[in-house]
């Protein structure tokens, strides 16, 4: 411990997946029910304009300020989408950089980290590389929501899957 005190904060990754949304939802759920602060963090990686790949990635942006400024806004629609228009409030925050490095990094100030998976049976399969890689380097306990949860499930029973 480095002698500063959490806030009971639940941090959720957001990748626009619905695997993320169903994770998002989960995670506000337990916000609620444990009366926690809930932040939801989605990262970036610019990619230049001038290594830009037909079909890889959507858009070749000018700068990185644009690759933010689109991730900020795909990010409120996630959390729209998930959570409703008269969802409980939530802090936003984008960043740039490795997902799995950065949410690692970030979740040294939380009490919890939320993310979705990729599959939905086998527990070999239950994790992509940024949610190993999570367990491995988080600065708290992580949680892992199958793409098939209901929100209705509590952490002990998240668990147990």
């Amino acid at each position: 411990m480095n002698g500063t005190a959490k806030s009971d904060v639940i941090m959720v990754g957001v990748d626009g997946s619905e695997e993320s949304l169903v994770a998002l939802r989960w995670a506000a759920e337990h916000a609620l029910r444990t009366k926690a602060t809930l932040e939801v963090i989605s990262v970036y990686e610019p990619v230049p304009a001038s290594v830009w790949v037909a079909g890889m990635y959507p858009i070749p942006y000018e700068s990185e300020e644009s690759w933010k400024v689109d991730a900020e806004r795909r990010l409120a629609e996630a959390v729209t989408e998930a959570l409703g228009e008269s969802g409980p409030e939530v802090a936003q925050l984008v960043i740039p950089g490795s997902p799995a490095r950065e949410l690692a990094k970030a979740s040294g100030r939380a009490d919890l980290l939320v993310l979705g998976s990729r599959h939905a049976h086998g527990f070999g399969r239950l994790l992509g590389s940024t949610g190993a890689s999570c367990i491995r380097h988080a600065g708290c306990p992580v949680v892992i929501v199958p793409c098939d949860m209901k929100t209705d499930r509590s952490p002990a029973e998240v668990a147990t899957i």
